[in-house]
């Protein structure tokens, strides 16, 4: 059966996201910081879609916490979607705001594009953005530059075939 890792499963966007790849049948992987509020997600999908529902906590911007994650799941799912942001009013947490929104993901996906190629199963990766990043938003300049430099790394996953 197909599987799809949903970093970010706590997101609105990612948990609604993985229900649509349920109701297809797919096996769904739920990860994020937070996991008593995945469990409950982990409990609705099972009982909604009739599929395997995992979930764990992962921390992406810790570095070992992400290196620990793919010591222990081999296995490659067939498709990567990335749901993480950040955004604060006053954007006084530079770095963690370009971690959550660019660096991090992208790590993340280069990782997995890395540990799984020989595989051959992993044939999708979605990362969600922001329309911010396009247009821009003078009060939230690290926020809409982060997401736009995570926009513009298509080339890099376009390009995967070289690594």
């Amino acid at each position: 059966m197909s599987s799809i890792l949903v970093i970010g499963g706590n997101s609105d966007i990612g948990y609604a996201t993985a229900k649509v790849f349920a109701q297809n049948k797919y096996n769904i992987h739920l990860v994020s910081r937070n996991t008593s509020q995945l469990e409950l997600k982990k409990k609705e999908i099972e009982n909604l879609y009739n599929i395997e529902c995992k979930i764990t906590s992962l921390d992406i911007l810790n570095k070992e916490n992400v290196n620990h994650y793919f010591d222990e799941y081999l296995e490659s799912p067939n498709i990567i979607l990335i749901a993480v942001g950040y955004m604060e009013v006053d954007e006084k947490n530079y770095e963690k705001i370009a971690s959550i929104n660019y660096l991090s993901p992208m790590t993340f996906i280069e990782k997995s594009l890395v540990k799984y190629k020989t595989q051959k199963k992993l044939n999708t990766i979605i990362g969600i953005s922001s329309v911010a990043g396009d247009r821009g938003k003078k009060k939230n300049c690290i926020y809409t530059s982060s997401k736009s430099a995570f926009s513009s790394c298509r080339s890099l996953l376009l390009d995967s075939s070289d690594l």
